[in-house]
């Protein structure tokens, strides 16, 4: 770890931002930022989140209406529905199990207004601008684009939710989660505990790095308000690992955006 304490304001009054920055054994080097939002809207949003979540467990919510789908994959394709929910964990379980790529978790519906909401601050010139300067972009060689996202999910990971190991190579240049956790006070999270860690994964040598199973080499705890930023290229192998029933009945909601910029002379082919 490097950590470098920085002083500034946020949200109208003194804060400090601890950035920490893990390198992996392949090169990539992947950024935490605490108090990364401005509190008062660190909070609505978790607050938002919580609530549109506790509509959905009141009852069974319209299909058409929904604030939250459950989102499974087909390869590379995403499944994100009402639908067949239990099938569909149960086989991403399996897929899971079996070494291939698969993940489980429920997704904000990209038609709510609170989607808008993250995706607009996301592209502020005060964020982009500070994500550039935290990767260390030179400003004369390379630049994140301000236009759009590559992409974006608010995701909610409830009792045994889970995304197995991948890189985020095709999905963007520079990637972000920023976490919304409720439910757990600060150090009293534990991977055993209450599960959702981000893992990072670090083989022994680069033959392994794309194994079924790679190593976990460091938990990145998802703590409130906390930004992770990292390249895609190079990359960290990382997982999100199920959040466990006895953190979840103790309160633990492990909330989260996660997306992707692009750099501003980026190109992915079609087949890319």
């Amino acid at each position: 770890w490097i950590c470098d304490g920085i002083n500034g304001v946020v949200d109208g009054r003194s804060t400090t931002r601890t950035i920490k920055r893990i390198k992996t054994n392949n090169a990539a080097e992947v950024i935490v930022v605490s108090n990364f939002l401005p509190a008062v809207i660190a909070e609505a949003w978790r607050d938002k989140l919580l609530a549109k979540w506790e509509d959905m467990e009141r009852g069974d919510p319209n299909p058409l209406l929904s604030h939250f789908l459950y989102a499974t994959n087909e390869q590379n394709t995403k499944i994100r529905s009402m639908n067949n929910i239990n099938e569909r964990r149960s086989n991403a379980w399996r897929k899971r199990l079996s070494g291939q790529f698969a993940y489980g978790k429920w997704e904000l519906n990209p038609t709510d207004s609170l989607f808008s909401e993250i995706s607009e601050y996301m592209l502020l010139n005060e964020t982009t601008t500070y994500i550039a300067d935290t990767l260390g972009l030179n400003p004369n060689t390379e630049q994140l684009s301000a236009q759009e996202l590559s992409d974006l999910f608010v995701t909610h990971f409830t009792v045994g939710d889970f995304l197995s190991s991948h890189s985020d190579y095709y999905s963007g240049t520079f990637a972000f989660v920023v976490s919304l956790t409720a439910g757990v006070t600060e150090g009293e999270w534990s991977q055993e505990g209450y599960g959702g860690g981000l893992a990072l994964l670090c083989a022994d040598d680069d033959s392994k790095q794309e194994a079924a199973f790679p190593d976990i080499c460091h938990h990145i705890e998802p703590a409130f308000n906390q930004l992770v930023l990292f390249r895609t290229s190079p990359g960290p192998l990382h997982s999100v690992e199920a959040v466990t029933a006895e953190g979840y009945a103790r309160g633990f909601r492990r909330l989260a955006f996660t997306g992707w910029y692009m750099g501003v002379s980026d190109t992915f082919s079609e087949q890319e």
